[in-house]
């Protein structure tokens, strides 16, 4: 891990395209861990929360579809800036409603009040995700081509190792 590391340091765009796929691990990560959490609070009853959890996946799979369908036409009309670009500015304009509600709102005494926050969480999720798989696992991997054959091979598995930690 340490050589992947030393590897990433010397390249600058692999560095970068690291620092990318990192934050971007990390966002999604903190906002999971608190949706989650609220959605446990919401959902006591294991049954309950598996179906919820179940109906999460599905909603993740349909939006990420559709997504799919017109994502690819951004890429294509727009460019490979604005598709990469739309995972983040999106991330962050889905994140803001949910974290200035839970912020503002006290979900712990309130059960209408922690069932929107995990709706809002939910639908922050869904399409962060979606967005995710369809435009910055994309994007990224569209990001390797002009790299030399050896840069592409270890900078992809370094970032890789890297981004999984």
């Amino acid at each position: 891990m340490l050589e992947s590391f030393k590897f990433l340091v010397t390249q600058r765009y692999l560095a970068y395209l690291c620092i990318l796929v990192v934050s971007y691990g990390l966002s999604i990560n903190l906002t999971e861990v608190i949706w989650k959490r609220m959605v446990k609070q919401a959902y006591t009853n294991k049954k309950d929360y598996q179906i919820f959890m179940g109906n999460y996946s599905s909603m993740v799979g349909a939006a990420t579809f559709v997504i799919i369908f017109f994502g690819s036409n951004i890429v294509k009309h727009l460019g490979w800036t604005v598709g990469a670009l739309t995972t983040p500015v999106l991330m962050g304009g889905l994140a803001a409603p949910f974290f200035a509600y839970v912020l503002m709102t006290d979900v712990s005494k309130n059960k209408a009040a922690l069932m929107t926050a995990v709706w809002v969480g939910c639908v922050q999720n869904i399409l962060s995700k979606a967005i995710k798989y369809a435009l910055f696992d994309p994007t990224k991997e569209m990001a390797y081509i002009p790299l030399d054959a050896e840069s592409k091979v270890k900078g992809k598995a370094a970032i890789d190792v890297l981004a999984a930690r």
